[in-house]
Formats: structure tokens, sequence, C-alpha cells
């Protein structure tokens, strides 16, 4: 599935992060509830709908932001985030499926510092551990109350787009020259920066526990950390050092699961320049970095490159590509191919044109694509099936990995040149003795509700088809599909399905794919199950006593109905006595004769059964007087459509009469149902 919406709220809201776990996409940041801003999770399905959606209030009443999202291993949510004054602090939840808090977590540093989260990142080990991942440069929060961009240093601008710089860079931001500042590389968040601030940043590494508590920690002074990555064993953070004759250039620093500095990298040139890392994945023990380089007309370009990673220190020359000049946003990897995004803005019409670049393994462009709405696109997570994107609004999407959307054009393609990098390990930096310190806390959390625009309508991502041929057999009895499913109400949350071969498929044979080596008895090639799931559309029969049967047949007190679909329904009296003496004066030959037999059959068994098809739902529709009255039923089921097929009781159940609701009864495979009134 896929789809493609806008989630409004009453007041000003923002995604900052985005995260697909199974069918389930979570969108996190921040929603203005009065005059301040509180944390946001939005829950929906893969379609889009939102199972629930709630706001999160902090314990002192500062407003709150939640910046980046990981998962547990059993689905549980880590959310990180900030707060504003008066605590400016650090904040770590776990959350739920439900949406409820299970801890919160306050980390706090030094207390002349402000921190933004740049990365959380679940590690391979056997207990849930987290790298979390913070840093005190340009640290940008919104005055509610002025609607102004207060950033660290004093700066005050009303234009949350404003160019900034990296503490010397001039004015390189993400993309080129004005692109963005340093606010949000990821373009969630309105940005802004100190362009005169000379400092050096910190960045505080810490490995955090399921139960929110630091196991290690370490602090890196360089000239700038801008973003992390994590292959889950590894850490590594990037931006820039400062070198020789104020150069500016491109590092990056990588860390073990005990936070210990094992390797690290820059670039080298052989004039005076400035270069900065922005974005970067770590695959595959392949790290592949994006950033801006600066040449020696003073042009910026965007480039990005690929680096082998080992525990051998890393100095070697690569090839990489000088890219599309623009603001370009993210770089994300599935598998070995990355992922480019720029957004551009119409000063005109302030529409943004969102471009994505797919590359191969050897950075050559596969297809571009772009999507052209009133806000920017972050591509936060793609996959071999699809991809989760969410704009500095209330824009949440998923696509395919292919970006397949209402909204999606072909964009033309980009001449990507060859730039030799070179790496080295004369990266300048310090290692600090700050220490953050977790203390519990505890958030409120609060439905909120949206109002949908479907930018796109959902949509499958395959045509919604199941191939069949001549030998496919439906309602097969050598397949058992069971699904349940729960809404966390009375039982835990969730989509349960499972499946099993019976019969003698079920007793001699495994699929093994194409790995038989040789076709006798129930090996194929391609042996393999696939299960599909499409959206439910009712489809339903209606057999009603309002009707004259087809053929009425007294020896056996059977009415039969016949249907120009070639659906054939039997109804059986099983009080043949009672059957008897009703006939003895109800001819039958007229409608409301058919009507009053059944009233005077009154509380006795009556089966219908479906000679050709099976069911799997039975509503029952009544008309009553003012009397009370029950309705008896039961469903019978077999295992396959064989006429003589054994027919075993599946469901039952006793409703009373309520004009507000529709009896329905629930079965597997159900062949027959019973009924029966008492009190009518």
């Amino acid at each position: 599935m896929t789809f493609f919406n806008n989630y409004k709220k009453t007041q000003s809201s923002h995604y900052l992060d985005a995260l697909q776990v199974g069918n389930t996409v979570y969108g996190i940041g921040k929603t203005l509830i009065n005059t301040r801003y509180r944390g946001l999770i939005t829950k929906t399905n893969a379609s889009g709908e939102v199972v629930w959606e709630k706001h999160y209030a902090s314990a002192d009443g500062a407003p709150i932001r939640f910046e980046k999202i990981a998962t547990f291993a059993n689905g549980d949510l880590l959310i990180a985030g900030v707060t504003e004054a008066p605590s400016q602090r650090v904040i770590i939840t776990r959350v739920n499926a439900s949406g409820n808090t299970v801890w919160q977590k306050y980390l706090t540093g030094p207390s002349d510092q402000e921190y933004r989260v740049l990365g959380v990142h679940r590690t391979n080990a056997a207990n849930d551990q987290f790298y979390v991942v913070l840093s005190n440069h340009a640290l940008s929060m919104e005055d509610t109350a002025s609607g102004k961009t207060i950033t660290k240093g004093g700066t005050s601008k009303t234009d949350p787009k404003s160019p900034g710089d990296l503490g010397g860079l001039g004015n390189i931001g993400p993309g080129g020259p004005g692109g963005g500042g340093f606010g949000d590389p990821g373009g969630g968040d309105p940005g802004g920066g100190s362009s005169n601030t000379t400092s050096d940043s910190h960045a505080q590494l810490l490995l955090v526990s399921e139960q929110g508590s630091i196991i290690h920690q370490t602090c890196l002074q360089t000239k700038g950390i801008v973003g992390s990555a994590s292959d889950g064993e590894t850490l590594v953070v990037f931006g820039a050092i400062e070198a020789a004759s104020n150069s500016i250039l491109a590092a990056g620093f990588i860390f073990n699961n005990s936070l210990q500095l094992t390797n690290k990298f820059a670039t080298e040139y052989s004039v005076p320049t400035k270069s900065i890392f922005f974005n970067a994945v770590f695959a595959r023990k392949i790290l592949t970095l994006q950033g801006v380089m600066r040449d020696q007309s003073q042009v910026d370009h965007n480039f990005v490159v690929a680096v082998p990673v080992s525990d051998q220190p890393i100095s070697v020359s690569v090839t990489g590509k000088i890219l599309p000049s623009g603001a370009l946003r993210q770089i994300l990897v599935d598998d070995l191919d990355a992922h480019l995004s720029y957004a551009e803005t119409n000063a005109s019409n302030g529409e943004v044109t969102n471009t994505f670049f797919k590359l191969d393994k050897n950075l050559n462009t596969v297809w571009s694509k772009q999507i052209t709405l009133p806000t920017e696109l972050s591509l936060r997570q793609i996959s071999d099936q699809s991809a989760v994107l969410h704009g500095a609004n209330g824009t949440l999407l998923m696509l395919d990995n292919e970006l397949t959307s209402c909204k999606t054009t072909s964009a033309s393609s980009a001449i990507m040149t060859d730039v030799a990098v070179h790496l080295g390990q004369h990266a300048s930096y310090s290692l600090l003795n700050n220490q953050f310190v977790a203390s519990n806390t505890s958030l409120t959390g609060q439905l909120v509700i949206s109002q949908i625009e479907v930018i796109c309508a959902s949509t499958d991502v395959h045509d919604g088809t199941v191939p069949t041929s001549g030998t496919t057999v439906q309602q097969s009895s050598y397949f058992y599909l069971q699904a349940a499913g729960s809404t966390g109400a009375e039982s835990t949350q969730g989509i349960h399905l499972r499946w099993m071969f019976s019969g003698a498929l079920g007793e001699k044979h495994l699929p093994k794919g194409n790995y038989a080596t040789m076709g006798h008895h129930f090996n194929k090639s391609n042996d393999v199950v696939k299960v599909y799931r499409a959206n439910y559309q009712k489809s339903a029969f209606t057999l009603s006593f309002l009707e004259m049967p087809a053929e009425i047949k007294d020896n056996e007190a059977t009415w039969v109905y016949r249907y120009a679909s070639g659906r054939e329904l039997l109804v059986y009296f099983r009080d043949k006595a009672k059957y008897d003496q009703i006939r003895s004066y109800n001819s039958l030959n007229s409608v409301l004769l058919v009507t009053s037999f059944i009233q005077d059959y009154g509380g006795h068994l009556i089966e219908v059964e479906g000679k050709n098809e099976l069911f799997f739902a039975v509503e029952f529709a009544i008309q009553e007087d003012d009397d009370p009255s029950l309705l008896h039923t039961e469903t019978l089921s077999v295992e396959d459509q064989a006429p003589l097929a054994v027919k075993a009781v599946s469901a039952r159940k006793t409703f009373t009469y309520n004009p507000a609701e529709t009896p329905r009864l629930v079965c597997e495979n159900g062949r027959i149902v019973r009924l029966k009134t008492e009190g009518a």
C-alpha cells in the first residue's frame, strides 16, 4: 500500500522524522497547543489511516519537540527530543505501540550548553542499546510568542531559511550559497545559523540502555559535527575540522561500541579550500558521504563519495561525483544504491520542487524524479519495497521505492562528473570529559485529531491481482490460512497471521524454492508460498423469505432458491411434523403465504445450505414487533467443498433483538447456518 496525505491540525505542526515499522508508519515532531509546542507522534497504517495520534507535554510545562526516532526489537519506539526554556534539556522516552510512555529521561549536560539531537541508532547488541548523538552547535528554537527563530550566539531571524554557516565556513549551506543554513540539514524544521561564531562545537556521544541509563559516553570537540550514521556496530559522526591556514575540511570520526575513537579522516587538497560533510549513510562497511566543496574560483559544489571502512587507518584516494547544484537535503542507501534528495523553492509562488536521484554502487544515475508541493520533503527511510517521507508541515507519505505518486514526474537527467577525493588522517579534534546525567521525568500524552487531506489516493504497490493459472485451486483444502487481529483494548495489539499445509501436502512436503534437484512428487520449480493481502470489499448475497422459492420439496421439508448467477440455496425445515402441520392449511402459492409459513413455523429449527460456495460470515435482518425475542444461531463448517465433506459446528451465538444492530456470526469455511427464534 501507499499513501500521500497532509495531517492538518487546528494550529501549526511539523514532522521532523518518520519511520516505517512493518505495516505501520510513525511521524514525529511538534504541534502547537495554545502558545506552546508539544511533542507529536502520529501512527498510521499502510493506507495512511490514523491508528492514533498524540501530543506530549513535559513535566515542567516547557515547550518540547521530538527530533529523532528509532525502534526497540519488540516494536516500541525510542524518541529523542529537546525542551526549550526554562529547562533547555534533551529528553528521551520509550513509547509502546499504543502511544503510552514506558519511561522518560532528561539527559542533562553542562548548564551553559544547549543541545539538539543529531541521531539515534539502535546497535546490534543482544539487549536493546542505542547510540544517541547530540550537538551544541547552532541549536535553534522557535520563540512562539514572537514567531522569530532564536539561534545560539544571539542571532535572531524572522526568515527561518536565512543563510547560515558552520563557524567560519562563510555562507556554505547544504547545497551551496544560502542553501538553508545550519538549522536542520534534513529540512524538517526551521533553521538558522550564527554567521560570526568561531567557537568549536561539542558533540556528545552516548550509549543508552533499554531502560534509558547511560552505559558509555564521550564528548568530541571539533569545528563542527552536523550528523551521524551507524551500521549497528560502529558509530560515525561527521562534519568539518579546521586545518592549517584556516582551511575548513570535511571530516569524520569513527567510534566502537564502547565509544572509543578507532578511526578518523578528513579531505585533503593541494590548495586552501573549504568543505563539509552534511549527510552520510553506513551499510555493509561502505560509508557513503555527501557534502559541499569550494573550488579555487570560490564556487561551491555538491559532491558524493563512497569510502570503504575497515580497522585500518583511512588514507585513500577515491573517485566521487560532482552532483547537480542546489539545496541537497538527504542521502539514503537501499542495499548499495544511494538516494539523494534536493529541495528548491520557487520564490514567485512558494512551491517547492523536490528532486530525487537514485545512484548505483558506482554512483551512476539510475533514475531521477520530482515531486512539487508547497513544502520541502525529507526522505527518511527506503527499502526494496517502500519509501517513507515527510514534509516540513503536516505532510506524511509512504510510497514505493521508485517514489510513484500522482505528484511524481520524471526529472531531467543530471550530468554528474567524476572528482578525485583524497582522505587522510589529519583530523583535528579533542576528546573532553563532559558528563551527561540521566534523570527521571514524566510526559503527559493526550489524543489529538487531524483533518486528513488526501493529496494522492492510497494505492496497492502491485496491480492488486493475484496470478492464477489453469491449475489454481480456490479455497483449497490443502492450504490453511488463519488471521486474527486486535485493537489492543482486550488483547495484544496487532494483526497476526499463520498458514500451514494440510492433508498429504502438509504431511509430505516443505516448499523448497528452486533448491529441489528432482521434480518428482510435489517438487516443482519456483516452489514458494506467497501470501497476499488486499482491502476487504464486502460481497454479500441475500436470501429473503419475502420471495417465493423456485422449488418446494414437501417430502423432504425443503425449499430450493435458485438465482441467475447459478447460485443455489437450500432451506431445510428440520421439524418435519410442524412443517406438515402448517402445509395442511398453507398452499404456499403467494409471497404472503410464504411469509405466513415462516411466522407459523416459529421457534423451530431452520437450516440454510449453500451447495456450491462456502461463506465466512452471516448477517440476520429481523422484522420484529414490540415483544422481546432471542435469535439462536449456529454455523457448520467443512474442510473442503466436497459434497459429502464432514460438517462440524464452527460458531454459535444467541442474539437479543436490537433494532440498532445487525446480528453477525463469523466462521471459517461455512457450509450451513442454523437459526431458531425464541419469544418472537
